[in-house]
């Protein structure tokens, strides 16, 4: 029998949408505060690793609101003019996210900023506090190890004698909730809303929400029940780092000039699907189409998922490097490529806007409203395919090509004009810090287009009915299995 993945893609989100909607209850019953927030970190953390079609939750807020306002410390009405403290739960050497942050300071000169990170676990990307301490601002990194109501404590103090605070966190960190939450802190707070397609917390707190594009402003404002949004953007990177020549990069990396070079980057998850065609796809059929072609790939393990597979089958035509500097490796590797494909399932914001930035070509099979996304997408796979082709071989169509995708890219997310948003963005802030009354909306019938999309990355197996059920079916005949070491074996090998 023929199982429809959209169908049974749908059940699979509404079930989730059940369990998430179950948790909400379990915290609105909860009978004292410590209960309602361990079980409301429990539902985001469920919320945002599941496709529940649910992106906001007042109930969820409301304990660590109430938490926020039982906490009184002396803050001064005094503030430094001109200055901004933004908040990050965790900084990354990869990715996109620590350079939005880094840019963000760059683009604005004219204002003092600084940056606290709250959970730091991995190494602090250099590149971050140095930017930090340019702009006369400061670098702060809370232990770990401290709970979340130390921190928020230490961040409420910190933040009140700035201007402006910025969010830059994680969708499921409840610290800013208890730091901001309460009347008693006076300072506007901003969301910069880098996950619009996914649930997250603080929508009380958000006297601004800057949302990366006028579909994610409408989702904040219909599907978040927030009160404030402005479409800001991701901003491009400003500095030279991105004009170094294609032959002196090859001749710094050892990257002979006749070689096809493409160049590709992300983080782990934005290269992992099980819905066809995914990433390991496009490298194959690319090479098997033209052998002189090599592949960079930046941000990858090359010992997870397909890796290991491709790089067996093509020795010679990939390379992985698991984590490339910014400023000090990254620009080459871009400057070396003749081609840049975006990453997928998930595409990459900032590593699309360099490699446009430093005058490369881009595809993607992501669709984005931007003109510049839209002019680098492609609706199906083989005019995908097509393109790449073309792109490598006729000189002629890869100039007019990135040209005309560079032009867009400076008329929609040039630094003028994203500047020109952020000010406008500050300047409309209201005075003092409020703490919003919102009611996340109840969720809809219909699944929305941006869950459904959604769910091809945050869970794979999703569009694998058949896959996911024979690996419940082979789970519970290895429990039959007398011998424990041979359990094991099996559980490993076959992943379950």
């Amino acid at each position: 029998m023929l199982i429809n993945k959209s169908d049974y893609l749908i059940r699979r989100i509404k079930s989730h949408q059940r369990t998430f909607l179950h948790m909400e209850q379990k915290v609105s019953r909860a009978k004292n505060i410590e209960e309602q927030c361990a079980l409301a970190r429990k539902a985001a953390d469920f919320a945002v690793s599941h496709v529940t079609d649910v992106f906001s939750s007042d109930i969820l807020e409301a304990p660590f609101l109430k938490l926020a306002q039982a906490i009184h410390i002396p803050l001064s009405a005094q503030y430094k003019p001109r200055t901004i403290l933004h908040v990050m739960t965790e900084a990354y050497i990869t990715g996109g996210h620590t350079r939005c942050v880094e840019r963000w300071v760059q683009n604005m000169p004219e204002y003092e900023h600084s940056c606290v990170v709250l959970r730091q676990c991995c190494e602090v990307p250099k590149r971050l506090p140095e930017i930090m301490k340019a702009s006369k601002g400061n670098f702060f990194r809370y232990n770990p190890q401290e709970t979340i109501l130390e921190k928020a404590r230490k961040l409420r103090m910190l933040a009140t004698g700035y201007q402006y605070v910025v969010l830059h966190i994680h969708m499921n960190d409840p610290t800013a909730l208890i730091a901001f939450g309460t009347k008693e802190f006076k300072r506007p707070v901003i969301i910069f809303n880098h996950a619009d397609h996914i649930f997250w917390l603080g929508v009380s707190i958000a006297d601004c929400v800057a949302d990366l594009t006028e579909s994610g402003a409408s989702m904040t404002l219909e599907r978040r029940g927030s009160p404030s949004s402005k479409v800001l953007g991701i901003p491009c990177e400003s500095s030279e780092i991105l004009t170094i020549d294609k032959k002196s990069a090859r001749k710094k990396l050892g990257i002979p000039l006749n070689q096809k070079i493409i160049f590709s980057s992300g983080s782990e998850n934005k290269f992992i699907s099980n819905k066809r065609p995914n990433f390991s796809h496009i490298i194959t059929d690319i090479i098997h189409e033209n052998k002189n072609v090599v592949f960079y790939i930046a941000g990858v393990n090359e010992r997870k998922s397909f890796w290991p597979t491709l790089l067996k089958k093509f020795p010679n035509n990939l390379i992985i490097k698991e984590s490339l500097h910014y400023s000090k490796e990254f620009p080459y590797y871009l400057a070396a490529a003749d081609l840049v494909i975006d990453s997928y399932p998930v595409g990459g914001g900032t590593t699309l806007n360099d490699a446009i930035r430093a005058g490369k070509p881009v595809i993607t099979l992501n669709h984005g409203e931007e003109k510049y996304r839209s002019a680098a997408g492609v609706k199906s796979y083989a005019a995908f395919l097509g393109r790449v082709k073309r792109i490598l071989s006729d000189v002629a169509f890869e100039k007019k090509y990135r040209e005309n995708i560079y032009k867009l890219l400076l008329q929609c997310a040039g630094k003028q004009s994203w500047c020109e948003r952020c000010r406008d963005i500050l300047e409309n802030l209201p005075s003092q810090h409020k703490i919003y009354d919102f009611h996340s909306p109840e969720p809809t019938k219909l699944v929305s287009e941006c869950s459904l999309k959604n769910a091809e990355w945050v869970e794979p197996n999703i569009f694998c009915p058949m896959k996911s059920l024979s690996k419940k079916i082979l789970k519970f005949l290895i429990n039959f299995v007398p011998v424990k070491s041979f359990r094991k074996r099996i559980r490993k090998k076959y992943h379950v």
